[in-house]
């Protein structure tokens, strides 16, 4: 898995966000739909993407907004779609409603149980941390950070290792975790997502 390459410059974010926010949203935004796109891939052929979204359809509508239902639009109209076309909330979306996996003890869309090991379970926890660092991202200090990034993690891998059987994204996380540059283009991105009401940050 490719890791962002450095920025020409070091990290210059926002004022109203720090390093260790940026740093985690640069893991969601890289990693994690990394993963989530190649779980994607794992469930549904590529080249039946399409047709398995508009079978399940009048499942995914009720949890699309607008500008999702739009870009769907276009790519049913279109005929063309990949996973790489995919944003962090609609591929969330997509594997809900349409892979077929068992859902979380407590159910899509609600914070899992802690003894709950599943697929969708490690997904949902993955949601979860996503919500809480942007609700708080002003207020994110070194242990904050360490803490989400340590369970990030473990979710990030138990998910690689429940379908592909292997721990490249470890590595990729590692990675991450070491850099010294950090583009802070990922923190506009994310926060989009948030700002959009998608479904991925609905508590």
């Amino acid at each position: 898995m490719a890791i962002p390459g450095p920025s020409t410059a070091p990290i210059s974010v926002n004022p109203d966000a720090n390093r260790s926010f940026a740093r985690l949203c640069q893991l969601m935004m890289t990693v994690c739909v990394d993963l989530l796109r190649n779980v994607l891939d794992f469930y549904i052929e590529p080249a039946k993407l399409l047709r398995e979204i508009g079978a399940k359809f009048e499942n995914v509508k009720t949890m699309i907004n607008d500008e999702q239902n739009d870009f769907l639009s276009i790519v049913f109209d279109t005929g063309i779609l990949s996973s790489k076309m995919l944003d962090l909330s609609l591929l969330y979306i997509v594997i809900r409603s349409t892979c077929n996996i068992a859902e979380p003890r407590n159910g899509w869309g609600l914070c899992p149980e802690t003894d709950d090991t599943s697929l969708a379970a490690n997904i949902e926890r993955i949601r979860v941390y996503g919500i809480k660092v942007l609700n708080e991202s002003e207020d994110i200090n070194d242990t904050d950070f360490l803490d989400i990034w340590k369970n990030l993690r473990k979710n990030i891998v138990e998910t690689q290792i429940l379908i592909f059987k292997k721990d490249t994204y470890a590595e990729a996380v590692d990675e991450l975790f070491c850099y010294e540059h950090i583009s802070a283009r990922y923190i506009g991105g994310f926060r989009r997502l948030k700002g959009n009401n998608f479904i991925f940050f609905q508590q």
